[in-house]
């Protein structure tokens, strides 16, 4: 990952493969778009009244940024994360204030210039199917994910693939979404329309847009990184993608619950397959309310899609549970693929943690107050400090002799201004520090 002083990135693997266009150089070809009631400012900001307040500047893992226009100020966070052991992603983070006595339409576009490995024109996917030409997607209808192919959909597992999430974890789902042609969208506007054409060098889009009362914010947030596929050659080649793993939130619910898993069927022989469809089957644990849809024919080289909502029951957990898709035909060879997806418990015990540990805040943003929980292994002084930015100390909820167990302490941030916060966890030798998001 990389950054600009104009706050243009770029973002690739840790051995040095690319996933967005100038991995390793100049973060040029991907930028974003800020408009004020109708008035486009878009990246760099030469020569318009847009002023780098912030420069990048590197704080534990993300790299932050700000701009400010009058009385408007953007602020951008990148930083790599972990979804699972294998797969890593990089959250874009968004916060535009506005400072001003009135309301204001403070809109903002994305536009990432996809770049998968070598393959500049890497094809893209979303949950509704590999999308050959320039497609754009609107609320409701945005899919929670995207993907970005080295090959294609087809491709064997030594190869690179992309993922962006819309709409899962904490992302802010945009308000329009669009697949298609890097040499559209780099210069697209607000008001840009999808072409229904075939693209070559790719790209993505992504619009929100914002009316902010006085003195309010707004938070965006989407994630980029490294994707994962099952996939299944044959006459009816197959490549199904779903998430790895659920996991718990604060209330003891999973998430993402349903998920989605999301199938494309492609037609590799010299002839149609006819009366193709398609059929989902799982063990207890998950569930699906329709299991089978009908794909139609599908002509030598072409390809079709299905998508099943799959909840998971959360009994049994703590366990991978497997699942499988079916593909046949009346006049082609049938084909199968499957995999499995972990399910966790969810559930508050009160056995004593066997490690120090600082949990995210919840919510995550918040107004005006969150809560911190933390855990201690033995018992030791320990204290919780909140810091701005800039490393000024904010606040110590906590400063005491701790005790063995898990805790929480709530943060009221009533009078400070919207922004990136950091709270650190000290306890004995143990040290560790997460950020939080506050929007008034």
């Amino acid at each position: 990952m990389s950054i600009d002083a104009d706050g243009r990135f770029t973002i690739g693997t840790a051995d040095g493969r690319r996933l967005l266009y100038g991995h390793g150089s100049d973060p040029w070809s991907s930028l974003y778009t800020f408009r004020v009631d109708g008035v486009e400012y878009r990246q760099p900001y030469e020569g318009t009244d847009i002023v780098v307040e912030t420069p990048p500047t590197l704080n534990g893992a993300t790299i932050y940024c700000s701009f400010t226009l009058g009385n408007y100020r953007i602020w951008q966070y990148v930083t790599p994360i972990d979804f699972t052991a294998t797969e890593g992603s990089v959250k874009i983070e968004y916060v535009i204030e506005n400072n001003d006595a009135t309301a204001h339409d403070l809109d903002l576009l994305l536009e990432l210039d996809t770049m998968v490995n070598y393959n500049d024109a890497a094809p893209l996917s979303t949950e509704f199917g590999y999308a050959a030409v320039e497609t754009c997607f609107d609320d409701p209808g945005i899919p929670d994910y995207w993907q970005a192919f080295e090959v294609d959909p087809n491709q064997g597992p030594e190869y690179l693939v992309g993922q962006g999430t819309l709409n899962g974890y904490d992302a802010t789902p945009p308000v329009r979404f669009a697949v298609g042609q890097w040499g559209d969208f780099y210069s697209a506007g607000f008001d840009y329309v999808c072409d229904d054409q075939s693209y070559g060098d790719s790209a993505v889009l992504l619009w929100w847009l914002n009316n902010i009362a006085p003195g309010g914010s707004a938070y965006m947030c989407t994630y980029y990184g490294i994707g994962e596929v099952t996939q299944s050659p044959g006459e009816l080649s197959l490549t199904m993608s779903a998430p790895s793993e659920l996991t718990c939130d604060h209330y003891g619910n999973l998430v993402p619950n349903p998920f989605s898993v999301n199938l494309i069927v492609t037609n590799t022989g010299a002839s149609v397959c006819e009366g193709v469809q398609a059929a989902i089957s799982m063990e207890n644990g998950l569930m699906v309310v329709t299991d089978t849809y009908a794909l139609g024919d599908i002509p030598a080289g072409d390809y079709a899609t299905a998508s099943f909502e799959v909840t998971a029951t959360g009994d049994p957990c703590d366990q991978y549970i497997d699942y499988g898709c079916e593909v046949t035909s009346s006049t082609c060879e049938s084909n199968w693929v499957d995999d499995t997806i972990w399910v966790p418990c969810c559930y508050v015990t009160e056995v004593e943690p066997s490690h120090f540990s600082l949990a995210q805040n919840y919510p995550n943003p918040f107004n005006p107050s969150t809560i911190i929980e933390y855990s201690l292994a033995e018992p030791v002084p320990v204290q919780i400090q909140i810091t701005n930015l800039n490393g000024e100390l904010i606040s110590t909820l906590v400063n005491e002799n701790g005790s063995v167990g898990t805790h929480t302490v709530e943060f009221n941030a009533t009078g400070l201004p919207s922004g990136l916060y950091f709270y650190t966890l000290i306890a004995g030798d143990y040290i560790t520090t997460r950020k939080m998001v506050l929007l008034q």
